[in-house]
């Protein structure tokens, strides 16, 4: 494939992830996509609501997940519709499908204008039906089949009289039963066997493993052994038929998903592919007669290696029982923290190669109006919060457009498999997952994965609200005067009070002065630095002195004469208050600007003066726990990519501090500079590389960061005592 193209991208849409059909019918449709060079984009709302159940504003939000195809760039689509349980949720997504500009199939019946595929029922009944005859002579056959004005079950009752009229056996209209593929009807039927009202044929056919199982227990219990006294059949292959020794049918949705492939190739244009080369087989057990050494399903192990998995997963998932997923999420201030929450609790999701996070332009909510936000579609851009890899994370944190759905899908990449989820919270909308896997059988949509993504959800909510609240708090403080902390002057309050002031010194023949006070760091743990800075001005100042808090770190104080000893002064005033000695330095001031008379009639210059001074002070009391933050997110961008091209001049200038000072603060909190650990983290990568991939040296000094592969070498050896390849060879 010219890689100069994108690939094709074929979305299958799904209610939920659950039954392992869910899972061979994404496998059939990822294997043959794969087979055609084509991304497997599975679309999913995870719960698979009924009719019946109050359609609560949760269900609606994760259900939103299906309008993706109206915004997103997509080649084909599969829709899933005979496993959706709700019909108006099928009727508003075929809607949505007829007027995309692209081939759209559905599974199943009732799809309105949207072509029709169904998968192939009627041979592999009539199989199944054959075997009981020729191979084990029975003669009265009875058969369980699903709705009379089902497609499905039209066609897996022709495949029964098919096997009948070809064998010259007589099918008599009581002996053919019509249910619906579940429970109710086959326990019906049986329980009439054990109680005599019927009697008991040579063996009993079902049209589905579920309805199978039911006439098996209903019989035992009656004392009717299975198959002793009548053989069972099913169809399907589901995995509890294992423990039931039922002889039935598997691969129906794997054969199907491949199909469909097929079929939609053929729509979209592509190469001619009218079958797949997946098919169903019978699984030969014990329930239809046959003993156990004639068994053919010890070697289908497909049934047994996906049980095998979920019995993995959910060992995997004890780890995780005791899990702080909401308090952790809940804690976040910025969305830095919220990312950093994100990337270290996805390991969470058993199975996932990679995940993407792609929010809403709109997430954060209009603070004017809060109770109008988003509850359908999506933003037309949209924000890659995370995008997080195995042994390596890809580029985050940029906006892209929706109608390129996945960021990842228009780089190169071999074909993939990725599932999108909703993620919301309540009735909002706020964005989607993408998780990418190696194997459908991977796929596990359970409860700790949606677990994760409500407390994703959640801790969004929280940065909603706290950026509401400094909304609010900034709104009033810009209406009111006063602080409502200290009681001091705001700025407007200032601003209001500053020309009288000035009159005022001016009529007494002094000079004016502004003092602009700010604390460097914390003093001790459980005291607010910045309250214990205004309790030690308050009492140091004296009472023709104005107080003013300009920010939430900087207070100023407007004076008829220099305060030379201020510090001093609130130093001293503030060790009393706390009563011990404060850590050095704590109080840091500016020079006293001193107001000329002459600019009493300029306050805009005043102004210009004061945000100039203030601006200074902020660059200087940026203490050292802001700084902690601000270095600790930037070390884990380092940890995910040390490859990057990483400039100290650019690092400093965003994070507003000198270079010396940021390499000594970041060489106190981590203990090696941080071309130190640039260093040690790329050498960290250049081992995984060397261990778990076949890349050449060359490529894997790119990967990490190296221009030059013989610096790269000289590196890698000054820190390992080994070269690359020498390296790779002992692993």
């Amino acid at each position: 494939m010219d890689m100069t193209e994108r690939r094709k991208r074929i979305a299958l849409i799904m209610p939920e992830i659950i039954d392992p059909s869910d899972h061979e019918l994404i496998k059939g449709v990822n294997m043959q996509a794969k087979k055609l060079g084509m991304d497997t984009i599975v679309i999913t709302g995870i719960y698979n609501s009924q009719n019946e159940l109050q359609q609560d504003e949760y269900i609606s939000a994760l259900e939103n997940i299906y309008t993706i195809p109206e915004y997103a760039e997509l080649d084909g689509i599969i829709f899933a519709s005979e496993r959706f349980r709700k019909q108006s949720l099928i009727s508003r997504i075929i809607e949505h499908l007829v007027k995309l500009d692209i081939p759209c199939l559905a599974l199943g019946d009732n799809c309105g204008s949207l072509p029709v595929i169904h998968s192939r029922q009627r041979e592999y009944i009539y199989c199944i039906i054959k075997h009981l005859i020729d191979v084990h002579g029975y003669r009265d056959i009875w058969f369980i089949t699903g709705r009379p004005d089902s497609y499905s079950s039209s066609e897996r009752t022709a495949g029964y009289l098919s096997a009948m009229k070809e064998s010259g056996l007589s099918v008599r209209e009581d002996r053919i039963f019509y249910g619906d593929y579940w429970k109710t009807v086959p326990s019906q039927i049986a329980k009439k066997i054990v109680d005599g009202e019927l009697e008991r044929p040579d063996a009993i056919a079902c049209a589905s493993d579920v309805m199978a199982v039911a006439v098996i227990e209903t019989l035992e219990s009656g004392g009717i052994h299975v198959p002793e006294d009548i053989a069972v059949t099913g169809y399907d292959g589901g995995w509890y038929t294992l423990f039931r020794g039922l002889t039935t049918i598997s691969g129906r949705d794997m054969q199907l998903g491949a199909d469909a492939v097929c079929r939609l190739s053929c729509m979209m244009g592509e190469q001619t592919l009218e079958r797949s080369d997946l098919h169903q087989k019978v699984n030969i057990r014990t329930s239809c007669g046959c003993s156990p050494q004639k068994a053919n399903w010890k070697n289908d192990l497909s049934l047994e290696k996906r049980f095998e998995k979920k019995i993995n997963h959910l060992m995997y998932r004890q780890q995780f029982l005791i899990s702080d997923l909401i308090e952790r999420f809940s804690a976040v201030d910025t969305m830095e923290d919220w990312i950093v929450q994100a990337d270290q609790s996805l390991h969470i999701m058993d199975g996932v190669k990679g995940a993407d996070i792609c929010l809403c332009e709109d997430w954060e909510i209009d603070f004017e109006n809060t109770d109008v936000f988003r509850k359908c579609g999506y933003s037309e851009i949209m924000f890659l919060a995370l995008s997080k890899r195995q042994g390596n994370n890809a580029k985050d944190q940029y906006k892209f457009h929706v109608k390129d759905m996945l960021p990842a899908l228009s780089q190169k990449h071999e074909p993939l498999l990725a599932v999108l989820t909703a993620l919301s919270l309540g009735s909002q909308v706020m964005g989607y997952i993408a998780c990418y896997y190696e194997d459908a059988d991977d796929i596990q949509l359970d409860d700790s994965y949606v677990n994760w993504c409500n407390a994703a959800a959640n801790g969004l909510r929280v940065l909603q609200n706290k950026e509401y609240q400094r909304w609010q708090r900034e709104r009033l403080e810009h209406l009111a005067i006063r602080d409502p902390v200290t009681g001091f002057l705001n700025q407007r309050g200032l601003e209001e009070s500053l020309p009288d002031f000035i009159t005022r010194c001016r009529k007494a023949h002094c000079n004016s002065y502004i003092t602009i006070i700010g604390c460097s760091e914390e003093i001790s743990a459980g005291y607010d630095t910045s309250l214990l800075l205004a309790n030690g001005l308050r009492s140091t100042v004296s009472d023709n002195m104005i107080l003013c808090r300009g920010s939430e770190q900087i207070y100023m104080v407007l004076s008829d004469k220099p305060l030379p000893t201020l510090k001093e002064d609130i130093q001293n005033s503030m060790t009393d208050l706390l009563g011990t000695q404060l850590r050095s330095p704590s109080i840091l001031i500016i020079s006293h600007m001193f107001i000329s008379r002459n600019l009493s009639e300029h306050i805009s210059e005043i102004k210009e003066l004061m945000g100039e001074m203030m601006n200074m002070i902020m660059y200087n009391i940026s203490d050292i726990s802001d700084y902690r933050q601000a270095l600790e997110q930037l070390r884990h961008k380092l940890i995910r990519q040390p490859q990057k091209d990483w400039n100290v001049t650019d690092i400093t200038k965003e994070i507003g501090i000198s270079q010396s000072h940021m390499q000594r603060l970041y060489r106190e909190m981590f203990g090696r500079t941080f071309t130190e650990d640039l260093i040690t983290m790329r050498i960290e990568k250049a081992e995984y590389l060397l261990t778990h991939t076949d890349l050449r040296i060359t490529e894997i000094a790119a990967e990490c960061g190296y221009n030059n592969e013989t610096h790269f070498m000289r590196q890698f050896k000054k820190r390992t005592n080994l070269t690359p390849t020498q390296f790779r060879e002992l692993k």
